[in-house]
């Protein structure tokens, strides 16, 4: 993974979003340094298991802790509605002392808010939370295929999408999005075709990248 790119891209999103965000408190890109072998490895021993290579990799050479936040203004909001289903923010929170937490949430949801033998429950077996959505859901990678898969807390038409190959496919993507959710009603703009994942060509994509950018 380039992470320098990865940087750069992220900043690019941050500086078009200024003209069309509000410049408050949740305004934020903001970067840790980079996690100790000694962190990460705390962190598996408190989970009972070594984290995927990919997000193993992201703390260990890019940052334990990325933070990006930003909401639209109330007009830009209003225009969006047009074309897009309930885009209103764009952020991200990937943190290396969040995994423990994020962990047994998964753990304690499969064990206490399903029937025996629901199947829906299963989508929760080996799967590992990196990412918490406000609105209660997770996104985690899949520890047998490496995918990316939506858990939904509600049982909803989201729940066990796929939406990347890969934490860096997930990454990449998301970003060329221009980190817009994680929410999935803010996130199914971006996927055309369910699970065939996150397209940031499709033609909801390329027309918001056009609405950010036309005037840099």
């Amino acid at each position: 993974m380039d992470y320098k790119k990865i940087d750069s891209e992220i900043s690019k999103w941050f500086s078009a979003y200024k003209n069309f965000c509000v410049n408050d408190e949740y305004f934020y890109f903001k970067k840790e340094e980079k996690a100790t072998e000694e962190e990460i490895k705390l962190v598996e021993k408190e989970i009972g298991l070594k984290l995927e290579n990919k997000l193993r990799d992201f703390f260990l050479h890019y940052t334990k802790k990325l933070s990006f936040s930003v909401y639209f203004k109330d007009e830009f909001y209003k225009t969006l509605k047009k074309d897009f289903t309930g885009l209103f923010s764009a952020t991200l929170t990937i943190n290396l002392n969040d995994m423990k937490d994020l962990f047994f949430l998964a753990k304690e949801i499969k064990e206490n808010c399903f029937d025996e033998g629901d199947k829906n429950a299963d989508i929760y077996s080996d799967k590992l939370p990196f990412i918490f959505v406000p609105n209660g859901d997770l996104i985690s990678i899949c520890l047998k295929t490496d995918k990316i898969i939506y858990l939904s807390h509600e049982i909803d038409y989201s729940h066990g999408m796929i939406l990347a190959q890969s934490f860096n496919d997930f990454l990449e993507k998301y970003i060329n999005i221009g980190l817009l959710g994680p929410e999935d009603d803010q996130r199914i703009n971006f996927i055309p075709i369910k699970n065939k994942g996150l397209d940031p060509e499709c033609e909801n994509a390329l027309k918001f990248r056009n609405l950010i950018f036309k005037d840099i």
